[in-house]
């Protein structure tokens, strides 16, 4: 949560009030290089400017995804963009992280896939795969949808690092991009994992 910290401390307001349509426009109207110079400020606040961290991202899951989002290539609502592939073998994956840290890589980022993590022998390697990449002395990072509340604590014992899952969109638009799955936004569980920024 540490590194998580530095971006979302100071949120007092609602992000509604935070981040109402004057203050988009405000940012939206600023001149690129002012846009960079605060990034590049706020990067500086909070990390090391001059270390650049390294992660290869490998798809252990690819296609074949039951929800329909518009703008994903692996969801049913395209039927050729991405072939199916079935979830990697355990070894295959730590074969990619050990070329991974040879060519510089410091994290594994592996994802899957649909709407959530299988039970059973694919969630079993998944969490191979974690024990794996740590045993290498790399940081573990997955995403693969919704989790249980016993799926997160799992993937945390098994030494996962970071947990990424995307949320697509506000959920007053929510429904205009995925038709099939409405999330519960007041009901998504505090994850026994760390958050931290991909800055």
């Amino acid at each position: 949560m540490e590194y998580a910290k530095a971006c979302f401390e100071d949120h007092s307001q609602p992000l509604q009030e935070r981040m109402s349509r004057e203050v988009i426009r405000r940012l939206y109207e600023l001149p690129l290089p002012e846009l960079l110079f605060r990034a590049h400020s706020t990067h500086r606040e909070h990390w090391n400017p001059l270390e650049v961290r390294m992660s290869t991202l490998v798809s252990v899951k690819t296609g074949a995804c039951p929800e329909d989002c518009a703008y994903c290539a692996q969801s049913s609502r395209y039927e050729d963009c991405v072939p199916f592939q079935p979830m990697m073998k355990v070894e295959e994956v730590l074969e990619t992280a050990r070329a991974a840290k040879i060519a510089g890589s410091t994290r594994l980022c592996m994802g899957a896939s649909g709407r959530s993590p299988r039970e059973g022998r694919e969630f079993e390697a998944v969490l191979a795969m974690i024990r794996g990449v740590k045993a290498l002395g790399m940081e573990a990072c997955v995403t693969l949808g919704m989790l249980s509340d016993d799926q997160a604590q799992r993937l945390k014992e098994a030494g996962l690092d970071y947990y990424n899952h995307n949320l697509d969109t506000s959920p007053e638009y929510y429904a205009r991009i995925a038709w099939a799955f409405c999330m519960p936004w007041q009901t998504l569980p505090r994850l026994p994992i760390r958050f931290p920024s991909t800055a």
